[in-house]
């Protein structure tokens, strides 16, 4: 009986070594676990720090390059080449601007006379703008086209948007075989006004 009886005990002794053990091996896991997260914030923390720190110093560095090419002002000897885009005959006329009227002028100033500015080079400029009009070849061509079932003059050459100047006081079927031919095909092209008008006079005596 009495041995049975030490065998319990030691069985229980030993029940409770087992449980007063597993507390022990959690503690060291759960340091171990702390310890991990606490690296892994710190980690985390340091990274998103430096990005953010490079997109500041990234950000700085354009503001700052901005700034100076919006301070920076036309000189003497810079080329300036004009572009400007003509909407009623889809024409992009590009010139160099040789009457140094930018001389002294910075991005803004342009950009208050309604330009679009991109400086190239240190001493190179490009200024863009686009008009509702026809270019300056253009504006001084004419045009006779159908308008419904009137013939009309128009400024600017036949396939421009350009405005109605008068109506002719004749029909299609009035005019010369080539000119309808030329009407058929959009219209009658004339180099400018003077010579429109020459062509209508010969027109009348056509007529007559």
């Amino acid at each position: 009986m009495e041995q049975e009886r030490n065998l319990r005990q030691e069985q229980v002794i030993n029940e409770d070594e087992q449980m007063l053990s597993f507390p022990k091996e959690e503690s060291r896991f759960g340091k171990k676990g702390f310890w991990l997260l606490a690296v892994g914030v710190f980690l985390g923390s340091f990274l998103i720090t430096s990005i953010v720190l490079f997109f500041q110093r990234e950000n700085g560095n354009e503001l700052e390059t901005e700034q100076k090419i919006t301070e920076k002002i036309i000189a003497a000897d810079d080329i300036v080449e004009e572009r400007i885009f003509y909407a009623q005959c889809d024409h992009l006329v590009t010139e160099v601007n040789e009457d140094r009227l930018y001389v002294g002028l910075n991005v803004n100033d342009l950009e208050k006379q309604g330009w679009q500015v991109t400086p190239q080079e240190e001493n190179s400029w490009w200024l863009y703008r686009e008009e509702n009009t026809l270019c300056p070849d253009d504006m001084e061509k004419r045009s006779i086209r159908k308008n419904g079932s009137k013939l009309s003059v128009y400024t600017g050459p036949v396939g421009a948007k350009g405005e109605l100047l008068f109506d002719l006081d004749y029909g299609e079927e009035m005019l010369p075989e080539n000119w309808q031919q030329q009407l058929e095909s959009g219209g009658i092209d004339f180099a400018d006004e003077k010579v429109l008008f020459s062509a209508l006079e010969s027109l009348d005596e056509y007529l007559e």
